[in-house]
């Protein structure tokens, strides 16, 4: 049943049942928690580097993904992930791992860190660790996580060295990137704003009204999610045959690789394809290209309901003045950022539905920057309210806001995830 337990989940399609019950199910206990994020995220997006922390927090679930075989749940947050996985895979996804490390510092200059927690240690303590299994399409969903024993993982392994995993001498898998790309150009806003919103329930283990956060947003944006979706490819721009070579050698211990020269190929026909405009001439190149919008994750929920959507300036107005109205009332707390454009990572096994799927965030480091305001407001309640919160409320609250001993003084990365 451990072996199984994701896969067989019943699914849903509508995002707006996020915080029904019927559909949240207990993690096994023998499964691990496994959490990443870049260390100094927020000053490497402030200095322009957003697109490869958005490749490397993508990177932390292909990787993974490619090591087993196998679908799993996770949440991509921007400059890392949270997954989860049965103990069976716990060998694979560490040496993956342990080279995404290596190859982050290396080739990237960007410090990741990784580790891992069992759910039942967390479980132990009193923490819920529950998952449901959103199904936006067919053959792969998304995860949303709850409990907060997802927030409580974080904190120990961004705090204790023995959760944490560490790149060795050993040299990196040369396929360790395979299918990962980030060939398109940001992507316009057709409306004109792109909204990174991170919002967290109050309290903070409760998704309960989540659900009608969500109906809110929807009802705004006219009734419907998709109506915010910000994939519109056909404003976005095909990097040239040069750019996609630079970019991706950082992938392969050089050019001379296997690995590099399959990329080679698949560059020398993906830019033809998309970059000149041929796959209307071939159907199932066509299919891809229209339905990338439907396999984009710029919804999901991990202890925090993060979104990217695309709206007009006055939706916009009325999504904060909305959740400004909910935090008055301590029904959630959020942090947003604007831009122009919203940015894509892709991950392409095939083209075929189920088969492909695109990490969203803001341009110029949507979800990163978002979370400055979200750490600001977590200060406050922890200061203001810590004397009337549970013990394990404060422990949460803690979880969430910046250590300046752990960190010495560069930014928390759970909430820039």
């Amino acid at each position: 049943m451990s072996d199984n337990f994701y896969q067989e989940l019943p699914g849903f399609s509508d995002f707006k049942q996020l915080s029904d019950d019927r559909y949240y199910y207990p993690v096994p206990d023998d499964w691990l928690i496994i959490v990443s994020d870049i260390k100094g995220s927020t000053q490497a997006v402030q200095s322009g580097r957003y697109r490869d922390v958005n490749l490397i927090g993508a990177a932390c679930i292909t990787t993974v993904i490619n090591a087993i075989k196998a679908e799993i749940p996770f949440v991509f947050g921007g400059d890392g992930a949270s997954l989860l996985i049965p103990p069976e895979y716990k060998d694979s996804v560490f040496r993956a791992l342990k080279d995404l490390i290596s190859v982050s510092q290396s080739n990237f200059g960007l410090t990741l860190k990784a580790g891992y927690v069992p759910v039942k240690e967390l479980t132990d303590q009193g923490l819920k660790m529950e998952i449901a299994r959103f199904t936006p399409w067919q053959n792969r969903s998304l995860a949303l996580f709850r409990g907060g024993a997802l927030t409580e993982a974080e904190k120990l392994i961004k705090r204790h060295e023995e959760y944490q995993l560490e790149a060795d001498q050993q040299p990196p898998d040369d396929l360790l990137f395979d299918g990962l790309t980030c060939r398109w150009n940001k992507i316009i806003s057709k409306k004109g704003v792109i909204m990174s919103l991170l919002i967290t329930p109050l309290p903070l283990s409760d998704n309960s009204q989540m659900g009608a956060v969500v109906h809110e947003i929807s009802d705004i944006l006219g009734g419907d999610l998709e109506q915010g979706n910000p994939v519109n490819i056909e404003l976005s721009r095909y990097k040239s045959v040069t750019e996609c070579l630079q970019q991706e050698l950082r992938f392969h211990p050089g050019w001379r690789s296997p690995g590099y020269m399959k990329r080679v190929v698949e560059i020398s026909m993906a830019v033809p394809l998309f970059g000149w405009g041929l796959h209307n001439y071939f159907p199932k190149a066509n299919h891809y290209y229209h339905n990338m919008k439907s396999h984009a994750d710029f919804q999901k929920y991990d202890d925090i309901l993060r979104m990217i959507i695309d709206c007009t300036p006055e939706q916009s107005r009325h999504i904060e003045t909305y959740l400004l109205q909910a935090e008055e009332k301590a029904q959630l707390i959020f942090g947003l950022h604007r831009s122009d454009a919203a940015q894509m990572t892709c991950y392409v096994e095939s083209l075929g539905d189920g088969e492909h799927l695109h990490f969203i965030d803001g341009s110029n480091g949507g979800y990163s920057l978002a979370s400055i305001r979200l750490k600001e407001q977590m200060k406050k309640i922890q200061s203001v309210r810590k004397t009337s919160l549970a013990a394990s409320e404060i422990q949460l609250l803690q979880a969430l806001t910046p250590d300046p001993e752990c960190h010495s003084g560069e930014d928390s990365d759970q909430i820039d995830q």
